[in-house]
């Protein structure tokens, strides 16, 4: 009986450490889908606006893990996508007395992104992992043209002024228009440093074996640091600190075909929201208020299905 328990022991404690296969890898993929960007606020008068061009993007993946010790690792991985051109951006505003679209605009968007991750493996194939991340969104704009409503959105701005001014002068110094050069082309960049937490389940943690592999995980990110950087307002310093989060999700399947290759199929999402920026002009007494530059509350969300090679080492 006593060699019978011992044995137990023995095939209990070989099961446990076979639920544990951590072994480094690289990989490389590439992926397509589409790539969202949304901005929207509230200017004087009540007067909402909005915006939310999309394109399609080839995403390319990369990086890799290296195992430490028995459960422990780290990751470094890097996502980037190409430079491509939405060529009908629209922006869109409502109020109490009117709405329609007050612009038009080409954009051309690109984004990238770091990761350092350190990961602990549980048994079974389930990892937690935290560190830290970069991110950057690149949003470059030209070729404005005055949206059809464009009249009615200087109507219910100056309708929600208080000034002395008349509706003709106040058109003329501040309403929007599209002639003699007013709107310049520019270009705004978000660089976001995240603290960021998660948890991975990946077959591959499991066995070294060849034959069929799953793997999906999510990862919650808070911006330590935000700044957003406009070219057509370089004076002023927009940031802020753990306003806003990021929320990665991913799944996979693929299968492993030797002890050193194999491939998986894989969906991406990500979605980032960020807060309102703004800086006090100062005071104008004309509209008898403050004036402020703004970057308005953005969101940056994309999805894609591409198809990954792994070698393990």
């Amino acid at each position: 009986m006593k060699k019978i328990f011992l044995a137990s022991l023995v095939a209990a404690s070989s099961l446990a450490q076979a639920e544990i296969n951590n072994e480094p890898f690289t990989f490389i993929g590439f992926a397509g889908g589409m790539f969202n960007y949304k901005e929207s606020g509230t200017i004087t008068g009540d007067v909402n606006f909005e915006t939310t061009p999309s394109n399609f993007q080839i995403f390319n993946y990369s990086g890799g893990y290296t195992a430490v010790g028995e459960r422990t690792g780290f990751y470094i991985n890097t996502v980037s996508t190409l430079y491509a051109t939405t060529d009908d951006e629209s922006w869109t505003f409502s109020a109490p007395t009117g709405s329609g679209e007050h612009q038009k605009n080409k954009v051309t968007s690109n984004y990238n992104a770091i990761d350092f991750l350190f990961g602990y493996l549980l048994d079974g194939g389930h990892q937690l992992v935290v560190g830290t991340g970069y991110r950057r969104t690149l949003m470059d704009r030209n070729s404005f043209l005055a949206g059809s409503d464009v009249g009615t959105f200087n109507d219910v701005r100056y309708a929600g002024e208080n000034t002395s001014l008349t509706e003709a002068e106040y058109d003329n110094k501040y309403g929007l228009s599209f002639t003699d050069g007013q709107i310049v082309n520019y270009t705004e960049t978000f660089t976001n440093f995240m603290a960021q937490v998660g948890y991975r389940y990946d077959t591959r943690f499991k066995t070294s074996g060849t034959g069929p592999r799953w793997q999906w995980g999510a990862m919650l990110g808070v911006p330590v640091y935000y700044e957003a950087v406009n070219t057509s307002k370089p004076q002023y310093n927009f940031s802020s600190m753990f306003d806003g989060y990021n929320f990665d999700t991913y799944l996979g399947y693929g299968w492993r075909f030797s002890e050193n290759l194999g491939i998986l199929a894989k969906v991406n999402y990500s979605y980032r929201l960020r807060g309102e920026l703004k800086e006090n002009i100062g005071y104008n007494a004309e509209l008898n208020r403050n004036r402020y530059a703004i970057i308005p509350e953005n969101v940056v969300s994309f999805w894609n299905v591409g198809l990954n090679g792994y070698w393990n080492f």
